[in-house]
């Protein structure tokens, strides 16, 4: 119910500080994306815009104006010298959230999808017509957006995968130790691929996406690590091979069956790639299938505006079912279970706002037809 205790002039008041804050975080974007923040987190001493500027290659009238949204936004601290010359130093306790190199927390990167999304805001304007177009295409985004993407993935995964994320799925440690095959679904540029090669050289590592830039990457990256264990495929995850079928003792998938246009499609397909004893493991936006159940999570008005600008968008553009990225956990073991699933367990991991899905393959699971059949009624 809507609070009856809020003014006009609050909520004004409030709006105007909603559109500061939003230009405070394109600032915030620009600092991550010219690289001032990495060079200013290197420095305990105070250094000028003149100074800073040169450091970075940069003009510096630009800099100085920039650390005037820096100053007043509270993110860099202002001091005076002795001879009246203005100073600026990003506080240590700032920097990891604003710093790529390095940083076990994604929210600089965060930050530049405000900008990176904002580039497809025309296109998505016109989706809300009646006779507007479906929505937007994987294309439609610049290689701003699948950078700050793809450092918010290894930053996340950095952090949690071997230590939390890892752990709390029973027997995977020690299935990965003495050597287990391993199928990562959407790969993008392989954060999880290659943390898993790199921590269980016995364990094999199936990587499969449908970008072949992204594959690309990931190759590179497990070259430069002397990574042998890593398989690439390019491999549209609605459609998994039948030859698949029974192979992996483990199925990843972080962060994108929400965004396919058929996710029913997707974890069925998990299902049937798994061997019998295997398990699915699932990583995906921590919210409820109810609205009204997410207004307490101060995260919300961005999982849904992130859906809108692209989640939904570029399923609906395949003539897919638009989950969006707020689908819940209620729709989310729903849709697990009537894939064939029967053990289903949930973890609220600590991956910043993640739920993870645990599942097990059981010989008792339901017959092929029982799960098509209810697959199709929830996608309806």
């Amino acid at each position: 119910m809507a609070s009856t205790t809020e003014t006009e002039d609050d909520f004004t008041g409030r709006m105007f500080q909603l559109v500061t804050d939003g230009h405070l975080c394109l600032s915030v974007a620009l600092g991550v994306q010219t690289g001032l923040f990495e060079k200013m987190a290197e420095w305990d001493e105070p250094k000028s815009s003149e100074e800073i500027a040169q450091a970075t290659d940069s003009k510096e009238r630009y800099v100085r104006e920039w650390l005037g949204a820096m100053v007043t936004g509270k993110i860099v601290e202002l001091s005076t010298d002795s001879s009246g010359v203005d100073r600026f130093l990003l506080p240590p306790r700032r920097r990891n959230a604003l710093t790529r190199a390095g940083s076990t927390d994604s929210s600089a990167a965060y930050s530049v999808t405000v900008p990176a999304l904002a580039e497809v805001f025309g296109k998505i304007s016109n989706c809300f017509k009646k006779d507007g177009p479906k929505g937007v295409s994987y294309s439609d985004y610049s290689d701003i957006y699948w950078t700050a993407t793809d450092d918010m993935t290894e930053a996340k995964y950095k952090k949690h995968l071997l230590t939390d994320i890892i752990p709390a799925v029973p027997g995977m440690t020690e299935a990965l130790e003495s050597g287990a095959s391993v199928l990562d679904v959407g790969c993008g540029s392989g954060a999880t691929s290659v943390l898993l090669a790199a921590a269980f050289p016995n364990s094999t590592i199936m990587a499969m996406d449908t970008s072949d830039e992204a594959l690309e990457i990931l190759q590179s990256k497990a070259l430069k690590q002397n990574l042998n264990n890593i398989t690439v495929a390019k491999q549209d995850a609605c459609k998994l091979p039948s030859d698949w079928a029974g192979k992996f003792d483990f199925v990843l998938a972080n962060d994108m069956v929400h965004d396919t246009a058929q996710p029913g499609d997707v974890l069925r397909g998990c299902y049937e790639v798994l061997k019998a004893d295997g398990t699915f493991v699932m990583n995906d936006v921590y919210t409820h299938s109810s609205m009204a159940k997410n207004i307490q999570f101060s995260y919300a008005p961005m999982v849904y505006n992130y859906s809108v600008l692209n989640c939904m968008a570029v399923s609906l553009n395949e003539d897919g079912m638009g989950l969006g990225a707020a689908w819940g956990i209620e729709k989310a073991e729903e849709m697990i279970r009537a894939a064939g699933f029967t053990e289903v367990k949930l973890t609220q991991c600590p991956t910043d706002f993640d739920m993870m899905f645990v599942c097990k393959k059981a010989e008792d699971d339901l017959s092929t037809s029982q799960q098509v059949l209810r697959l199709a009624q929830l996608c309806e």
